[in-house]
């Protein structure tokens, strides 16, 4: 079995097929015209379907803005002739005399440049696939060549599974009938779903409604009450004031406007003049209890140097000690009982 077969065996009409020769730098222009050749008349013989770079599918724009319509076709027409495309790659760049870098191989007898149309189609399949037709190329696979492939797949096993087939449909349209008819379920249940909702929505809607005009409604009571309230308390201030009116009418002739001073005042003075006659005591006996102290003291006799001090009788020790204690509490009341007894006085 050829290659040829191999390729429409594995690959009836699934896929974009490109016919491709590698290698092309190992041929002389005659060899590989001859072998092209012999690559379309096999492929026609084999009846296998190449992708044709279709004149239609040229996009209308293009990433080059200087080229027109007439001249992308043109250049099309003119890059697919070549068909099979011959090709020869390469990664390695050398500087031409005139300063410009080429990917190349280089051999003994010259070299080849992969960019050059002259040595090879790499060119020539590059423009064709990445500024033309690659959109193309995606669109066809996926709406043409997997679609074909899906419905012969899903035939085999609907025919390895026996499927039971109505009214002599096909399987791809009793499918779809299912699908409508499903459809159309969820549809329904959807539209009933939808109702339950507004249902609800309507009953929620009426709660709320029903709750605002409870509160309304006891919020109107509580105005009245209070209201009332406001009512019964204006009712009692007057009646209070009214009655606080006649009381005073009623005792106005019991006040004597000759005698102003009330008994607070009375108080008040009474308590200021008995505390200034109590500090005038005070103070002339802790004036005499100094001067009696200070006379005992003068009186004791003074202890000779380097000896010790004579103890005095505990009657005199008592009496100086109480003398002394009473001048510092005396004196100390000066201190506190000064101000007030001074403004008492004035």
């Amino acid at each position: 079995m050829s290659l040829f077969s191999l390729v429409h065996f594995f690959f009836p009409k699934q896929v974009n097929l490109i016919p491709i020769i590698a290698k092309a730098d190992t041929m002389t222009v005659e060899e590989c015209r001859l072998f092209k050749t012999a690559v379309q008349s096999q492929l026609l013989r084999e009846d296998i379907h190449t992708y044709d770079f279709p004149l239609s599918a040229i996009p209308e724009t293009c990433s080059v803005a200087t080229t027109t319509a007439d001249s992308r076709i043109a250049e099309v027409k003119r890059l697919r002739l070549r068909q099979p495309f011959a090709v020869c790659t390469s990664s390695h760049v050398i500087t031409k005399e005139d300063g410009s870098k080429v990917r190349c191989r280089v051999y003994p007898w010259g070299t080849v440049e992969t960019d050059s149309l002259e040595h090879n189609d790499f060119q020539a399949l590059k423009t064709l696939l990445m500024r033309h037709f690659m959109q193309d190329l995606i669109d066809v696979t996926y709406t043409t060549h997997y679609a074909n492939y899906r419905t012969n797949r899903l035939t085999d096993i609907m025919e390895a599974a026996h499927f039971n087939l109505h009214d002599g449909r096909e399987p791809l349209s009793q499918l779809d009938a299912e699908r409508r008819a499903h459809q159309i379920k969820l549809d329904k249940l959807v539209e009933e779903m939808n109702q339950v909702y507004v249902e609800k929505v309507r009953e929620r809607e009426k709660r709320l409604k029903d709750s605002e005009r409870e509160i309304a409604e006891h919020v109107r009571q509580m105005q009245q009450q209070l209201e009332a309230e406001a009512e019964n308390l204006a009712t009692a201030r007057q009646a209070f004031n009214d009655e606080r009116v006649a009381w005073e009418m009623e005792n106005r002739d019991y006040a004597d406007p000759d005698f102003p001073l009330n008994i607070v005042t009375i108080t008040r003075t009474w308590s200021a003049g008995l505390l200034a006659s109590s500090w005038r005591k005070l103070r002339s006996c802790s004036r005499s209890r100094k001067r009696q102290w200070m006379s005992q003291r003068s009186q004791r006799p003074s202890s000779a140097p380097g000896r010790e001090p004579t103890l005095t009788s505990p009657s005199v020790t008592s009496s100086t000690t109480t003398d002394v204690a009473s001048y510092h509490v005396t004196h100390n009341s000066e201190a506190l009982l000064a101000p007030p007894l001074a403004q008492m006085e004035t």
